[in-house]
């Protein structure tokens, strides 16, 4: 793991290199809320190094080994939940767009000019912000199990945020061992000691309830991004499990429907996560949208 400045703040990364000469421009892969870089699966990052792209991951500002703002304290959400049911505008700690400069800044760091990139639930949200936001830097668009914001889907429960006392570790596992099996797919199962050995992991390195606070402050500070989604131009694909229960599918279909020539794909026995054996299915797809043919996973 090494550290890089980007936007203000300091990015916990790590490079996987391509095992097979260069066929493609890196790709950038982004997590969800308070989840760590940790949290992908070495067998999705080897099969896209194994099909000549390098790979990066890192850690989210306010959570794992990054930047935490402690200075912006914690947002009141019954506040937030008020101004945005009225319509009002309201200050949080900082925004998704702040984010999506954080992965500019990330890859002017790295000296990358531009990337292929892909996130994942509230990493998807800053997906479609790089995408009508920042379009000169990426060459393709991935957004998996993500929402629009719109009016007309589901939207996130903010009871997800209660969370336990992280001083009590026995407890904090035992909650992250509930919540990766809440939303795993029963396609692409944990395996129970992995699960737990994840949750232990994640407990030790860098789990960060303030963070996800101020994180899901900035998911609703965003509100729609329907009326913005038609403006983005670059080759965007949406991704989704057919048993994501946090955001359905439905909420994929609405970003289709938004952006201009996206491409659709519905995996079966996917929940919110991607699991151990996703790549047999996302990766063949994902290098055929990449233009890199003869692929296999």
């Amino acid at each position: 793991m090494d550290l890089v400045e980007a936007n203000d703040v300091m990015l916990a990364y790590e490079v996987f290199e391509a095992r097979t000469p260069r066929r493609a421009p890196p790709l950038v892969l982004m997590r969800g809320l308070g989840t760590q870089m940790i949290q992908w699966h070495a067998g999705l990052i080897e099969s896209f190094t194994a099909q000549g792209m390098d790979v990066v991951i890192f850690d989210n500002r306010d959570v794992g080994r990054s930047t935490k703002l402690d200075a912006a304290g914690i947002p009141d959400f019954s506040a937030l939940g008020a101004a945005a049911a009225a319509g009002t505008m309201f200050p949080v700690p900082y925004t998704l767009d702040d984010m999506a400069r954080d992965v500019v800044g990330l890859m002017d760091g790295l000296d990358i000019a531009e990337a292929n990139f892909l996130g994942i639930s509230m990493g998807g949200m800053v997906a479609q912000h790089l995408g009508f936001s920042y379009p000169a830097r990426f060459a393709h668009i991935v957004c998996v199990m993500s929402s629009s914001g719109g009016p007309d889907v589901p939207q996130p429960d903010s009871s997800n945020l209660q969370m336990p006392d992280i001083d009590d570790r026995a407890a904090l596992v035992d909650y992250l061992v509930a919540s990766l099996k809440q939303y795993m797919g029963p396609g692409f199962p944990w395996r129970e000691a992995d699960c737990l050995h994840m949750a232990e992991r994640i407990a030790d390195r860098g789990y960060y309830p303030p963070g996800i606070a101020r994180q899901y402050a900035a998911i609703m500070a965003d509100g729609s991004r329907v009326g913005r989604l038609q403006n983005i131009a670059l080759p965007f694909f949406v991704i989704h499990g057919d048993h994501d229960t946090l955001l359905p599918p439905a909420c994929g279909e609405d970003i289709v429907r938004h952006v201009p020539g996206a491409q659709w794909l519905l995996v079966n026995g996917m929940g919110h996560d991607m699991g151990p054996g996703i790549e047999a299915v996302i990766t063949p797809n994902l290098c055929r949208f990449f233009g890199l043919d003869g692929v296999s996973a």
